[in-house]
C-alpha cells in the first residue's frame, strides 16, 4: 500500500518557505487542526532540534495540511519528506539533490544520492 502522508517543503509568497503535510484523501475525513496538533505533539517529544522546530513553527503559519497524494520524485520514489523548488535563476524547475551527510574526520565522504 502506498504511503498516506508526506511532509513537503514548498515555496510560499514573498520567498517564505512552508512545511505542508500532504494527507491522502484515501484516509477519509480528517480534522486538519488535529493533524497539525498531533505533529506538534510528536515534535515536542523529541530532543533539541525537534523541540525548537515545534516552538518556532507553532508561532507562525508555517505548518499546513493539504489533502493530496504524496508527491513522487522524478525517479518515482515516495519519500517521507519532499522538497518542492520554485523557478531557479535560469528559469528551469530544479529537482532537489539529496546529499550524503558529512563523513567523520579521517574517513572518505559517502557518495551523494538522488
Amino acid at each position: 500500500m502506498p504511503p498516506t502522508y508526506q511532509a513537503v517543503e514548498e515555496p510560499g509568497a514573498n520567498r517564505l518557505v512552508h512545511r505542508t503535510l500532504l494527507v491522502s484523501p484515501r484516509l477519509g475525513p480528517i480534522a486538519e487542526v488535529e493533524v497539525i496538533e498531533t505533529l506538534r505533539a510528536e515534535l515536542r517529544r523529541g530532543h533539541g532540534g525537534e523541540r525548537l522546530a515545534e516552538l518556532v513553527w507553532g508561532q507562525t503559519d508555517f505548518l499546513r495540511v493539504r489533502r493530496a497524494e504524496p508527491t513522487p520524485t522524478s525517479r518515482g520514489k515516495l519519500l517521507p519528506f519532499h522538497v518542492l523548488r520554485s523557478i531557479a535563476e535560469n528559469g528551469n524547475v530544479r529537482e532537489p539533490v539529496l546529499t550524503a551527510p558529512p563523513a567523520p574526520i579521517g574517513e572518505p565522504p559517502a557518495e551523494a544520492t538522488k
